[in-house]
């Protein structure tokens, strides 16, 4: 039988979707379940498990981790870059700054990018681009790669940022 009581949840673009509550009473016994209004969606107003978000936090973690790791292991590597490789100062500069300024012009973009596909999608393609920016940046000691690289790096690191913070 139906209560018709009518409970109502935010949802992620903040508009208030209403979910009904319907007792079912199969074989005598008495159970609640949260049923979406939208027929034919599947969906339920049940939340994962704690092992689930243990998981995604660990993983988004390991995520971050690398993201950081990577962007703050250019200077350290100053001195054996100048004897291994010959870079300059300049050189060392401008590896630093193709990773700003493409994150700088990225920040924006990414946040509709965010917005349009919804964030695990978007964490998803960040953090593929942060990937290919690393293995481009590690991939051989030339100068024009590095710089490549890092631009690659911050298109996709800031916005995985924002992704995982969202």
């Amino acid at each position: 039988r139906y209560s018709g009581e009518v409970l109502e949840f935010p949802s992620r673009d903040f508009e208030k979707r209403e979910l009904t509550r319907e007792r079912i009473a199969p074989n005598n016994q008495e159970k609640t379940a949260f049923m979406d209004n939208y027929p034919g969606t599947g969906q339920s107003a049940s939340e994962p498990s704690a092992m689930y978000r243990w998981i995604v936090l660990l993983f988004l973690s390991l995520a971050m981790f690398g993201n950081y790791y990577i962007y703050d292991s250019i200077n350290p590597l100053v001195d054996i870059f100048a004897k291994q490789l010959g870079f300059s100062d300049e050189n060392i500069g401008w590896l630093n700054s193709s990773y700003s300024v493409a994150a700088v012009l990225t920040l924006l973009i990414g946040g509709i990018i965010i917005d349009k596909i919804g964030t695990k999608k978007s964490m998803t393609v960040f953090a593929f681009i942060c990937l290919v920016g690393a293995l481009l940046t590690a991939w051989q000691g030339s100068f024009t790669t590095m710089v490549a690289g890092r631009a690659i790096l911050g298109l996709g690191a800031e916005s995985l940022i924002v992704a995982v913070t969202t």
